[in-house]
């Protein structure tokens, strides 16, 4: 999955946040820091523990990685995000 160069090909969420971590160089504190998120918090959303996400946490997540929001979603939470479930 890491080594995987395009993050629009890994297929979930958690994937999709490892991967922008990962390229960035930090550690999961780090995010934590930025978006103002409990470790332990952060660290579900990586280890797809949680079946539903913060918009509002995915969108500073986003916006800290300097990205759309919508890059981060898998298929089924980007159908929700346009207004389509």
């Amino acid at each position: 999955m890491l080594e995987n160069p395009d993050p629009q090909n890994i297929s979930t969420i958690s994937g999709k946040l490892k991967w922008y971590r990962f390229h960035n160089g930090l550690h999961q504190q780090d995010v934590c820091k930025a978006v103002g998120i409990d470790r332990t918090t952060y660290s579900r959303y990586e280890d797809t523990v949680l079946d539903t996400y913060s918009l509002d946490k995915l969108t500073q997540i986003a916006n800290f990685f300097q990205i759309e929001p919508t890059e981060l979603l898998d298929d089924y939470h980007l159908f929700l995000y346009h207004g389509q479930g």
